[in-house]
């Protein structure tokens, strides 16, 4: 049994070997990915968003995120196409070259104007898990600084959990 055991050691560890030597060779990001996610946000309560973005990726340690949908659950329904209160509308993405998982530092800025005006600043860390060359999981934890003044000046902070897919399509 302690054979099995330390075959089965070995043979893990080679394997990890191996799929971090792919990983680190096909470093090239795609030019273009859309992001299927789900947000989870947490103040007093929790909210949870499911929306998705567009990434442009000009060069392998910089890209710029758009978002352009969320469906926003928090006491009831709200949907929001290219306009939310509670994301900024870019992103930047900052990638730390690394092999096996691919950490990167984001952070954005945001002002919406309608009825009252909001400023939102985010940022955080997020992390890739490479499924293929074009297509990866990602988990992205990070803050949201909301203020708000319709009705008075209000600031809010969320503690914000994101998870989804990356895929390439350019």
């Amino acid at each position: 049994m302690k054979k099995v055991t330390i075959f089965l050691v070995i043979l893990l560890l080679f394997l990890i070997q191996s799929l971090d030597a792919r990983i680190s060779k096909r470093s090239k990001k795609p030019l273009v990915e859309i992001v299927p996610k789900v947000n989870f946000l947490i103040k007093s309560d929790l909210e949870v968003d499911i929306g998705g973005d567009v990434i442009f990726n000009p060069s392998d340690r910089l890209g710029i995120r758009c978002n352009f949908a969320d469906i926003h659950i928090a006491g009831g329904t709200v949907f929001f196409l290219n306009y939310s209160l509670l994301y900024p509308t870019f992103d930047a993405l900052i990638y730390i070259q690394s092999q096996g998982i691919q950490p990167y530092i984001h952070t954005g800025l945001g002002f919406v104007s309608g009825t009252g005006s909001a400023l939102v600043l985010s940022g955080g860390m997020g992390f890739d898990f490479y499924m293929n060359k074009e297509n990866r999981f990602f988990i992205e934890p990070g803050i949201l600084i909301v203020n708000t003044s319709s009705n008075g000046s209000d600031t809010d902070i969320y503690l914000r959990i994101a998870l989804g897919a990356k895929f390439g399509i350019l």
